[in-house]
């Protein structure tokens, strides 16, 4: 068994979720305390992902597409039900990205359109926050027609 990916969501008490994407095992959530205590382990789905986000908009839509290009390539190296079941966890995450694109794509335009003119370097970043979530949205609609 091997983890094609992880994403760690930290907690205001100090604790942490990581949530896994395990080769054979798919979505699974581990649970820590603040002193580190490992207090569970559950299976889970992609949904998990959602409310962990918290207000980032962009950070989860960067998450999802890491995810989603981590899971093709190794759907192309699974055959039999394992790569089965992970093509079909994969279009769970790109119908997710797409969605968080929608989400956050307003709040992105909000950034970009309050950067200061004369900060090139804020302008600069709105703008790539921008173009990634185009391209992002992008990547979702044809992996998903395909």
């Amino acid at each position: 068994m091997r983890t094609l990916y992880s994403i760690t969501f930290p907690h205001p008490d100090g604790g942490s979720t990581v949530i896994d994407y395990l080769d054979v095992g798919g979505w699974w959530r581990h649970d820590f305390s603040a002193d580190g205590e490992y207090l569970e382990a559950v299976p889970t789905d992609a949904r998990s992902l959602m409310p962990l986000g918290g207000d980032g908009g962009p950070s989860l839509v960067y998450e999802l597409r890491k995810c989603a290009e981590a899971m093709g390539a190794a759907a192309t190296r699974l055959l039999g039900p394992p790569g089965k079941a992970l093509r079909r966890d994969r279009r769970d995450v790109l119908r997710r990205l797409e969605w968080a694109v929608s989400e956050a794509w307003d709040d992105a335009m909000r950034r970009l359109e309050a950067a200061p003119q004369d900060d090139e370097a804020a302008v600069a970043r709105a703008s790539r926050a921008i173009e990634f979530m185009r391209a992002s949205r992008e990547l979702a609609r044809s992996e998903l027609a395909g």
